[in-house]
């Protein structure tokens, strides 16, 4: 191994070992040393579902060594001083564990501070796009309609306050359903309902005591009428992909490994964090290598589409570029910078009106996609000391727009 190999594995045995102590497990660990070992290697810690990779990986093309060379050194302006992209991610007080950037099919820039190129990080909640696609899969295949009830899909869901919301309103982050994690609480409190949500998945509190995911969200009480407001809920997306194994009546990583990840040239499998009672965490729980994250961004582009064909339905970039509504997500999401998203949609949290659009993961993982310029950006992160996270959604944003990707 060599040097700079050795300096990322920072973790002595002794120390990992400690990390593995039931009684102190924390996922989201006060300690940004524990809690990066943990998002590397979350698949010792909890079980997983497989997600199958590609037969065949398809390689990224990777540009010129001038033209890395110049994204590398573009100048931004990074907590008001000018730096070099390179500068910025490499820099200590930045806590960014892995970055890439596509454009047109070819890696442009491409850096790994706290990580190495092979390992796998959990995504968080930007696994919630990957559902997304799944939905849009089952639309095009005219197995489901997301003007429906969830209940018709999900019986179990009648007379409960989930009955009558659309799956529509799931997509959109508009339930009603009272899990919100941005709430007082969230978390840190035993008895809010995110924090009952979150010991579901056995994140929370003692593993083998935690409760049933399906009774928990069966219980969840109603905050706001569905559809009338954006509310940020990740036990929607569990719905989502709970409607996915209904209808298909296959689990879900086999379902997104056959219709979207073995068909994008994934290097690796990938894997679905499992709860203490079988339920896969299709909302938070995938871990990949940062490069088949990137590929995954890669379907949302003209370039990907050449790569791999067109796995998802054409017109599905369109509902999340207008599908969107701005009523609802004004009411939920407070934002007046001059450029502020219109509107969530499908499970991406921003989108533009240039038609970019991006997904946030907890604790510093990002994917932002730009359609018409053929751009993926694709990052993991952890939290430092002061439960701060990196800066690379902004950056993301300006460094695309700035046309230094041009």
């Amino acid at each position: 191994m060599t040097q700079s190999n050795q300096e990322k594995y920072s973790h002595k045995p002794n120390e990992i070992r400690q990390f593995h102590d039931p009684l102190r497990f924390e996922l989201f660990s006060s300690d940004p040393v524990q809690m990066r070992h943990k998002f590397l290697h979350f698949t010792e810690f909890r079980p997983h579902a497989v997600v199958l990779s590609a037969p065949v990986p398809i390689p990224f093309d990777v540009a010129s060594d001038e033209r890395r060379a110049a994204i590398a050194n573009h100048e931004i302006e990074w907590r008001s001083t000018n730096r070099s992209l390179q500068d910025v991610v490499y820099a200590p007080e930045h806590p960014v564990d892995g970055v890439i950037i596509i454009r047109k099919g070819e890696i442009v820039f491409e850096a790994y501070p706290h990580m190495s190129e092979w390992d796998r990080h959990i995504a968080m909640s930007v696994s919630k796009p990957m559902t997304g696609a799944c939905i849009a899969v089952l639309e095009a295949q005219n197995l489901i309609d997301v003007a429906d009830p969830v209940e018709k899909y999900i019986p179990d869901l009648c007379d409960t306050h989930w009955q009558g919301t659309s799956i529509q309103d799931l997509l959109d982050m508009a339930s009603g359903i009272d899990a919100l994690e941005e709430s007082p609480g969230a978390m840190t409190d035993p008895n809010h309902p995110s924090t009952i949500y979150e010991s579901s998945l056995g994140n929370v509190g003692e593993y083998s005591k935690a409760p049933s995911i399906y009774e928990v969200v069966k219980s969840l009480d109603r905050c706001a009428p569905a559809g009338s407001i954006y509310q940020y809920n990740s036990a929607n997306t569990f719905v989502l992909g709970w409607i996915v194994e209904q209808v298909t009546n296959v689990p879900y990583n086999r379902f997104f490994s056959q219709e979207i990840w073995s068909r994008i040239g994934t290097e690796k499998d990938a894997f679905i964090q499992v709860s203490p009672h079988g339920a896969q965490a299709n909302e938070g729980g995938v871990s990949c290598i940062l490069r088949d994250l990137a590929r995954f961004g890669q379907l949302y582009t003209s370039s990907g589409r050449t790569m791999f064909g067109d796995i998802l339905p054409k017109d599905h970039i369109n509902a999340i570029q207008t599908g969107g509504r701005t009523d609802i997500y004004r009411l939920g999401e407070k934002n007046d910078s001059d450029d502020a998203p219109i509107f969530n949609s499908r499970q991406w949290d921003k989108v533009w009106e240039n038609g970019d659009f991006f997904k946030l993961g907890w604790g510093g993982q990002g994917l932002y996609v730009s359609p018409s310029k053929d751009v993926v950006i694709a990052f993991f992160g952890t939290l430092d000391e002061n439960r701060q996270k990196n800066d690379l959604p902004d950056i993301a944003r300006k460094l695309t727009l700035s046309g230094a990707l041009d």
